[in-house]
């Protein structure tokens, strides 16, 4: 059975109305008995205009039989019976004839020509969703590694860190996720785990590469200093101090980081 939106199935259910069972299942490429669930939902809805519809074949229940009403209008004597139960109090106040209601479906199948207009999956007239211009995309700001820290600096000593949020113009969703990686996993085993695990999986973090890039570009520039693997991990300390706790900088890292630049 496929699964469909609550607006498919609703859709669904009109054509069925309209138009039948059978044309309706065509055009869906779904069998029949999986419409009628979808017309028995749409009927006990709450819709002005199938309100109307429901409060038709109520008052044709009461002054037709039930029989004469699901010829009438396509219905299984079980649907009609749950409609009728869920409505116990309701009395019709129309006077039928022998062979119509005040509506019946022929002339609700000319009324929705006008104010229904249900459409296939695949009708031609169902309107195309308008693709988006460059002016219609939420712009998407790439900060720098130095802007990403310094901002996380301002909004953990932050009293208000909503109001902080909103000075610098970043949300506090994306501020609160810098900060916990850059607290949690800068330097320490996620980060390795990412950059240079065996098993490589997904994406590699942009920030990770950034902190490393950043670590070695300082390399490059100290690389005849004494006590290098000192160096380094106070230069990743450094550029992870975001308060006044001491960032934990992983040995694995180091190591790490080390055989990946090749640096002896």
């Amino acid at each position: 059975m496929m699964n469909f939106s609550d607006k498919k199935r609703k859709q669904i259910a009109i054509s069925a109305l309209i138009n039948g069972f059978k044309q309706t299942s065509e055009a869906y490429s779904i069998p029949e008995d999986q419409v009628m669930p979808y017309l028995e939902n749409l009927i006990n809805g709450e819709c002005s205009l199938f309100e109307l519809i429901r409060n038709e074949i109520l008052s044709s229940a009461q002054n037709k039989g039930i029989k004469s009403t699901c010829e009438s209008w396509g219905l299984s004597s079980e649907c009609l019976e749950k409609l009728i139960n869920a409505f116990p109090d309701f009395v019709s106040n129309k006077k039928y004839c022998d062979t119509c209601s005040f509506i019946n479906p022929q002339e609700l199948k000319t009324w929705s020509n006008v104010s229904v207009q249900p459409t296939g999956p695949n009708d031609e007239s169902t309107p195309k969703k308008k693709r988006k211009t460059g002016e219609d995309k939420r712009k998407v700001t790439n900060y720098s590694i130095d802007q990403k820290i310094q901002a996380v600096k301002e909004f953990v000593k932050g009293t208000n860190q909503s109001e902080t949020a909103r000075e610098l113009q970043i949300p506090a969703v994306n501020l609160m996720r810098w900060r916990d990686k850059i607290r949690k996993e800068a330097f320490q085993e996620p980060h390795v785990e990412n950059l240079y695990g065996v098993q490589k999986r997904g994406q590699r973090n942009k920030m990770f590469r950034d902190l490393d890039a950043r670590v070695y570009a300082w390399y490059k520039e100290n690389k005849d200093k004494k006590n290098i693997d000192e160096e380094l991990m106070h230069q990743a300390r450094s550029i992870v101090k975001i308060d006044e706790s001491e960032p934990i900088i992983a040995e694995i890292w180091l190591s790490s980081f080390k055989k990946h630049y090749k640096i002896e």
